[in-house]
C-alpha cells in the first residue's frame, strides 16, 4: 500500500472525533458496515467505544488491515504490522484483540458464544508492565476485566508453579495473556520435549508439560509478537520455540523490519505467513543474492538496475502481507526532530591506550588465533567512552586473581564479569553482541583526531576485516573465552599503572556528556542517555557525582535515575513513570540499551544521547524513538557520539550499508551506491593513517 493509497483511504476515513461507531469490516471505502445478522460470518464488527474517539486515521487503517488477515475464516492468517516507532502499534492491537475476542458465533443450539477464547502477546520483559498499563489505559478497568487479561511477569510470579497458575487460569477462563519472550521458549522448548526440564523445576515436571496445549498446540486463536523483530534468526531457540505453534492467525508488530540481512527479514515474514516467500534458499537466489552484488561501489551497471529490480519486486509482493507508514506520520503531527552526529576527539591517555591496543592488544581466540571480533570492537569501545572503563574491570579482575577466586575456568559469574566490559548484559532475555552499532543518519562533515601510528594499522585493519566479514552473514552467539581474560587485558597493565583515574578530561566524549547536561538542565529539558556497557553508565555516573561535588547551589546539582539489566522489572515501571512525571526534580536517565530501548514512553525528555555505537542499527533506531512519539509536545534533539579516528567511526559507517537496503525494501526509497561501503575499503592500511588524521584535527 503506497502513501497515495495511505492518503486516499485516510480522506475516506471520517475523523474520529465525529465518529460514534466504526467498522473493522466494512463492505466498501467509505465504511458502510455490513448488514449480517449477529452471530453470523457478515456481521459488522465494530470498534470498542471507548477507543473509537481515539483513533488517529492511520490508526484506523491498520487496526481495519490487522481484521482484514486475523479474521477470514476457517483460520485467518499472519501479517506484519512495521509502523515506524511511535506511531502506536500497541494501540492497534488493543483495538483488533478486543473486537477478535468480543466477536460471537451461534452455537448448534442457536445460542451465541465466544467465537474466538485465547489471545497470547509475547514481549520483551521490560515491555510486559507496560503493555498490561496500555490495555487498562485503552479499555479501562471494567472491560479489560470482562476481556480477561492476565499478565506473566517473571519478577513478580518467581516460582515454576506460580506462573504454570497463571497460564492455566487464562487457559481455562479464556482472554489476554502477556508475557515475555524468554519464559515462553522457557515453557515450550520444555514442555515439548526439546530442552531437558532443568533439575530445580524437576519437581513441577508433570505441570510445565501441561503448557504445551496451552501455549502452543493447539495453543491460542491468535498470537502477537511485540518488536517481533527479534524473531530474525532462523536457527534461534527462540523460533524453534515459535515453530509449535498451531495457530495461523499470527501478528508481528516491529518498528524496524529489516535490521542486518534480508535473510533476517526472510524468518520474521515466514513466521507470519509460512512459505509466503519460499525457502530459504529460494529467497537467497531470488533476492538476498542480486540484491547484495548491487550494493557495492564498484557494482556494474547491471548490477545495481537488477538489484534495483528486486528490490521492487520483493517490495510488491510483501504489500498484502506487511503495513508499513514510515516516521513522515509523525512528523506531520508532532514538534520537529534533529539528529547529529557528534565526532568526539580522543584525548592524550586515551591515544596512548588506543595505540598500545592495536599494537598488543587484539584479542584471539581459538586454534587457528582468529580475530576475537566481540572482544576487539568492545575493548576499543571502552577506550573510547573512558578509560576507567577498562580499568574497573581490570581491577576487579587483578583482585580476583590475588584472591584465588579466578581459578574455575568458564565459571558463569566469571564469564558474566569478562562480559561486563564487552557491553554484554547479565539482566537481559537475548541479548545478541554480535548483532548490537548504529547507522540511521549520514555522517556529518567533521574533523577528528587519529592517535596511531602507520605501525599499529595491522592490527585495526584485521579486525576491521573480520567485522565486515560478520556483516555478510548471521554469526553466532560467541561470549569471549574466560581462559585468558586477564593476558588480553595485559597490553593496558603499564598504563594503567601511571593512570589517574576518575577525570572528566581523560574522555572526549565525557567532557562533551557533562557540558550538553549542564546546559539543558539551564534551560528545562531533560535528557535521556543510552549506552550499550554497564561499567560505561558507572563511570558516567561517577563523573556526575564528582560534578554535584563541587556545586555549591543544589539547583545545579544534577540529578539521574537508572535502567539497567539489573533493575527489577517493578524498579524499571517506577522509574518510567518517574521520569515521566514533570513535577519530579529529575535531570536525566541512564538507559542500558539493550534493558530499555524497546518498547517504553519517555516523553517527558526531548535530548537523547546515544553515546556509543551499537552493532544493529535497530537498537539505536530503537532507543531515539523511546521520546519522539505521540505525546512529545517540545521539539527533539538526538546527539549520537562516535570517537573519531577509531574502529567506532568505521563500523559506523559500515552500517551505511545496512540502512541503504533497509530502506530501498521497507520505506521504498531510492538505494544509491553512495551510500555503500565496499569491503576492500577495510583492506587499504591508508584508510587508517591515523597520525594523518590527527595532523587535520583541530
Amino acid at each position: 500500500m503506497d502513501d497515495a493509497e495511505l492518503e486516499d483511504k485516510e480522506q475516506l476515513a471520517i475523523a474520529p472525533e465525529e465518529k460514534k461507531e466504526l467498522c473493522l469490516n466494512p463492505v466498501s471505502g467509505d465504511g458502510t458496515p455490513p448488514t449480517g445478522e449477529e452471530g453470523t460470518e457478515d456481521e459488522p464488527v465494530f470498534v470498542y467505544k471507548d477507543i473509537v474517539n481515539k483513533l488517529k486515521a492511520h490508526q484506523i487503517i491498520g487496526a481495519k488491515f490487522l481484521w482484514s488477515h486475523i479474521a477470514v475464516e476457517p483460520n485467518g492468517f499472519g501479517c506484519v504490522l512495521a509502523d515506524f516507532m511511535g506511531l502506536g502499534k500497541t494501540l492497534q492491537v488493543i483495538t483488533t484483540v478486543q473486537a477478535f475476542l468480543s466477536k460471537k458465533v451461534k452455537d448448534d443450539s442457536g445460542d451465541l458464544r465466544p467465537r474466538h477464547k485465547h489471545v497470547l502477546i509475547l514481549a520483551p520483559t521490560i515491555c510486559v508492565r507496560n503493555w498490561e498499563a496500555e490495555v487498562v489505559k485503552w479499555l479501562g478497568k471494567k472491560e479489560a476485566r470482562r476481556m480477561g487479561l492476565h499478565t506473566l511477569e517473571s519478577s513478580r510470579e518467581k516460582k515454576m508453579s506460580d506462573r504454570v497458575n497463571v497460564v492455566k487460569a487464562w487457559h481455562k477462563r479464556g482472554g489476554v495473556l502477556i508475557m515475555g519472550y524468554e519464559l515462553y521458549r522457557l515453557l515450550v522448548l520444555q514442555s515439548s520435549g526439546d530442552e531437558k526440564i532443568a533439575a530445580g523445576n524437576q519437581k513441577y515436571a508433570h505441570l510445565i508439560k501441561q503448557m504445551y496445549p496451552c501455549l502452543s498446540d493447539p495453543g491460542p486463536d491468535l498470537i502477537v509478537l511485540d518488536e517481533g523483530h527479534r524473531v530474525r534468526d532462523h536457527k534461534s531457540k527462540m523460533v524453534k520455540a515459535l515453530a509449535h505453534v498451531k495457530t495461523s492467525r499470527r501478528i508481528i508488530l516491529t518498528g524496524y523490519p529489516l535490521q542486518n540481512h534480508l535473510e533476517e527479514y526472510w524468518t520474521m515474514v515466514n513466521f507470519a505467513r509460512q512459505d509466503y516467500l519460499g525457502s530459504l534458499d529460494e529467497f537467497k537466489n531470488r533476492f538476498v543474492d542480486p540484491i547484495k552484488n548491487g550494493q557495492c561501489i564498484d557494482s556494474s551497471e547491471s548490477d545495481l538496475r537488477l538489484a534495483r529490480q528486486r528490490a521492487f519486486v520483493l517490495t510488491r509482493e510483501l504489500k498484502s502481507l506487511v503495513l508499513r507508514r514510515d516516521q513522515q506520520y509523525l512528523f506531520k503531527q508532532l514538534p520537529p526532530k534533529k539528529e547529529y552526529v557528534l565526532m568526539c576527539k580522543l584525548t592524550d591517555a586515551q591515544a596512548e591506550l588506543y595505540r598500545t591496543f592495536l599494537e598488543c592488544g587484539v584479542p584471539r581466540r581459538g586454534k587457528n588465533q582468529q580475530v576475537d571480533v566481540l572482544g576487539g570492537y568492545h575493548i576499543s569501545l571502552a577506550i573510547s567512552n573512558h578509560p576507567d572503563v577498562l580499568l574497573e574491570t581490570f581491577k576487579q579482575l587483578q583482585e580476583e586473581m590475588r584472591n584465588g577466586t579466578l581459578k574455575k575456568k568458564g565459571s558463569a559469574a566469571k564469564r558474566g564479569r569478562i562480559a561486563n566490559i564487552f557491553g554484554i548484559e547479565d539482566g537481559d532475555d537475548d541479548y545478541d553482541p554480535f548483532v548490537d552499532i548504529p547507522g540511521n543518519s549520514p555522517p556529518v562533515e567533521s574533523r577528528g583526531t587519529r592517535v596511531v601510528g602507520d605501525s599499529s594499522d595491522e592490527g585495526e585493519e584485521e579486525v576491521l576485516n573480520a567485522l565486515d566479514a560478520l556483516s555478510q552473514k548471521t554469526t553466532p552467539k560467541l561470549a569471549p573465552s574466560t581462559s585468558d581474560v586477564l593476558h588480553r587485558l595485559s597490553f593496558a597493565k603499564n598504563f594503567m599503572e601511571n593512570y589517574v583515574p576518575k577525570k572528566l578530561e581523560s574522555s572526549g566524549k565525557m567532557m562533551l556528556l557533562m557540558q550538553i547536561l549542564s546546559e539543558c538542565q539551564d534551560i528545562g529539558d531533560r535528557v535521556i542517555l543510552f549506552s550499550q556497557s554497564i561499567p560505561t553508565l558507572n563511570t558516567i555516573g561517577l563523573m556526575i557525582a564528582k560534578h554535584n561535588k563541587y556545586q555549591r547551589r543544589h539547583a545545579k546539582r544534577l540529578s539521574y535515575l537508572r535502567i539497567d539489566g539489573g533493575t527489577p522489572q517493578q524498579d524499571r515501571f517506577r522509574q518510567i513513570a518517574q521520569f515521566n512525571d514533570l513535577e519530579e526534580d529529575i535531570d536525566l536517565i541512564m538507559i542500558s540499551t539493550k534493558a530499555g530501548g524497546e518498547g517504553i514512553n519517555l516523553c517527558a525528555g526531548n535530548r537523547i544521547i546515544i553515546f556509543d555505537v551499537c552493532w544493529n542499527p535497530c537498537n539505536d533506531s530503537q532507543s531515539m524513538c523511546r521520546s519522539y512519539r505521540f505525546g512529545q509536545t517540545k521539539p527533539v534533539f538526538v546527539y549520537r557520539f562516535v570517537t573519531a579516528g577509531t574502529m567506532e567511526k568505521k563500523v559506523y559507517d559500515l552500517q551505511i550499508r545496512k540502512e541503504g537496503v533497509a530502506k530501498r525494501i521497507v520505506d521504498e526509497k531510492t538505494m544509491e551506491r553512495k551510500n555503500v561501503l565496499n569491503c576492500s575499503n577495510f583492506s587499504n592500511t591508508s584508510n587508517w593513517n591515523i597520525d594523518a588524521l590527527r595532523h587535520n584535527a583541530n
